[in-house]
């Protein structure tokens, strides 16, 4: 018998599968799903505040309670999977952002917090369950490779899961949406990608469900609750209201205008300086909880989607665990792996390899005016 597992190391939430897989077959059953909080939250609700921690020399203390919450969930994983203790899983997936691969791996993160944002390593690691303190297993781990200091191995993940079901070549916009808004617009040829700090604002650990603050947010402006600023009227300035069963103060409504502000000047900056013209853009992908149930009409009225997301966006889900899963129940998944972001990523879209560039949102020229005019709704 063979089980594998697939993680999402996320900022806020960690989540796993148990998959049986039989490859010579091709038989897979998944066993059993856990999501369970990242025990990291206590040093900081972001990645930047993360690495700041990590920096000021809780790096250790991080690293081993990561590592610690991960043996303790993947054997919770085996018991709702009813396996029996002894079990052999001998292959683990993770899918993860840079910081939280550094963390993993106990790499310095300190060069991830000032500019030019240098990680240690954003190349694909191989390695066991020795080398990562996990007692009892032995099993291979894969970690996917990232793109960047803040595009990392959960979107390369979940952009080979859109991959493996887009069988030409395509324009789209994948966009992640969470405490660390991350962005990509993939071409034929390049691929181009930015991320924004958007915040816990629209975390669902947060508020409630991020598509219903969406929501609340028309609703509010619909009906005059708060003006095209922000503002609340002055019935309800001093003490907030609850609308849609989520509690609205002015503060919470600033910190959501500036979470959007965020993710509509990243959207906007990133599809100008690849040189697409909208009309060329043929599907936009939201990944998270976020897209599941997020109203796109909701999200255009409020300025935090462009107007042609209307037809052409779909939901993903967790497109990080889906591509981590779709990889790891592949046939040599691990060692055979390539060595790049961009070889993972060319194997159903393309055969050639794609040129990859970042921008950087703090160092556009327009970032702040377009940010300031994405303020609005």
């Amino acid at each position: 018998m063979s089980y594998r597992i697939a993680i999402d190391i996320g900022t806020t939430n960690i989540e796993y599968k148990l998959y049986d897989y039989k490859p010579q077959t091709g038989f897979r059953k998944e066993l059993s799903g856990l999501c369970s909080k990242n025990c990291n939250s206590r040093f900081g609700a972001d990645v930047m505040t993360r690495i700041a921690k990590a920096a000021e020399g809780n790096l250790a203390v991080m690293t081993a309670e990561l590592r610690a919450q991960l043996k303790k969930d993947i054997t919770a994983l085996v018991n709702l999977g009813g396996l029996r203790p002894d079990a052999v899983i001998d292959c683990i997936a993770i899918a993860a952002n840079t910081t939280m691969v550094h963390i993993l791996m106990g790499y310095d993160c300190s060069s991830l917090g000032t500019f030019p944002f240098t990680p240690v390593d954003l190349g694909p690691i191989n390695t066991n369950a020795a080398a990562l303190g996990f007692e009892g297993m032995d099993c291979d781990i894969f970690i996917f490779p990232g793109l960047s200091a803040f595009v990392g191995g959960d979107i390369v993940s979940g952009m080979s899961y859109i991959n493996s079901f887009i069988t030409v070549p395509s324009v789209y916009l994948f966009l992640d949406l969470g405490t660390n808004a991350e962005m990509v617009l993939m071409s034929p040829d390049n691929i181009f990608t930015t991320s924004a700090a958007a915040g816990p604002a629209f975390e669902t650990c947060a508020y409630g469900k991020a598509s219903v603050v969406i929501d609340a947010l028309a609703d509010m402006r619909f009906k005059g609750i708060i003006d095209e600023t922000g503002l609340m009227s002055d019935e309800y300035f001093d003490t907030g209201i609850e609308h849609m069963g989520i509690n609205f103060s002015q503060k919470k409504i600033r910190d959501f205008q500036m979470a959007k502000s965020a993710i509509r000047t990243g959207i906007d900056i990133l599809v100008a300086e690849s040189g697409v013209n909208v009309p060329e853009i043929e599907k936009i992908f939201i990944a998270g909880t976020f897209g599941q149930n997020l109203n796109i009409d909701h999200a255009i009225y409020i300025g935090m989607l462009p107007s042609f997301a209307r037809d052409l966006s779909s939901a993903l889900g967790n497109s990080s665990l889906k591509g981590a899963s779709l990889n790891v129940l592949s046939p040599g998944f691990g060692t055979a792996q390539s060595s790049s972001a961009t070889g993972i990523l060319n194997g159903s879209a393309s055969s050639s390899q794609k040129n990859i560039r970042e921008i950087n949102l703090a160092n556009h020229p327009d970032f702040n005016s377009m940010y300031i005019a994405n303020m609005n709704l």
